[in-house]
């Protein structure tokens, strides 16, 4: 798909990753979203995320610096908003 279009907005998830069973086992300390984030960023060859979202699962409530604790896990300017099912307020 690259190079993307310009009206393209780009959508990921964070919040799980892939274990060697073949599981999504949480991961969402502040520094597991970071990492998920760069990642992104790096595999998408982009400098910007329009929307991230949080996989949810089995989540016992956001972590400090995570997101859902008002806070970017991927720092100032990296992401556009981090939606949250039942989260009212924008995130950035």
């Amino acid at each position: 798909m690259r190079p993307y279009p310009a009206s393209l907005l780009i959508a990921t998830k964070v919040g799980a990753t892939r274990d060697a069973q073949g599981g999504w086992p949480t991961a969402r300390r502040p520094e597991d979203l970071r990492k998920q984030v760069q990642d992104n960023l790096k595999s998408l060859g982009v400098d910007r995320l329009d929307l991230v979202n949080m996989r949810m699962g089995d989540a016992q409530g956001p972590q400090p610096g995570s997101p859902g604790s008002g806070e970017s896990a991927a720092g100032p300017g990296r992401s556009a908003s981090q939606p949250l099912a039942g989260q009212t307020d924008r995130l950035c």
